[in-house]
């Protein structure tokens, strides 16, 4: 709950007070590609999942943040589970900024990462770590 409160401060100091303007047409739950899932499972445990979320910071104003914790860190009232097996999960007030949005993972001979295909984003910068509602 106090990532809630800290990312919404954040937002509303970031842009001068201005609130964030979310596409409310994009209405479906973040979905998780085959391949993500596969990979999250090569190194989850039985008692862990994902969660990813939304914080302030990097270039363009937005990060995901992706960590592992074990489900006695689940809290049902402010979460949402967007995948069963392995169990990924979303805040409720990330979830406003990723509806609509795909999970992926993506290996190359050179690098390998898990990233966020969101249509509600605006902007990227060129790394692809962060990204602009405005």
């Amino acid at each position: 709950m106090k990532h809630q409160k800290d990312l919404v401060a954040k937002l509303l100091e970031d842009f001068h007070g201005n609130e964030v303007i979310i596409d409310k047409n994009i209405t479906s739950l973040p979905t998780v590609s085959n391949e993500c899932i596969v990979y999250f499972n090569t190194f989850l445990k039985e008692n862990q999942f994902v969660r990813i979320s939304i914080i302030g910071g990097g270039c363009s104003g937005f990060q995901y943040s992706f960590c592992i914790e074990a489900s006695e860190e689940y809290s049902s009232d402010t979460d949402i589970i967007i995948n069963s097996t392995p169990h990924i999960i979303i805040d409720t007030t990330s979830m406003e900024f990723m509806r609509g949005a795909i999970i992926q993972y993506e290996k190359t001979n050179f690098y390998e990462r898990v990233y966020v295909d969101n249509p509600g984003a605006k902007q990227s910068c060129s790394c692809g770590n962060s990204f602009d509602y405005t």
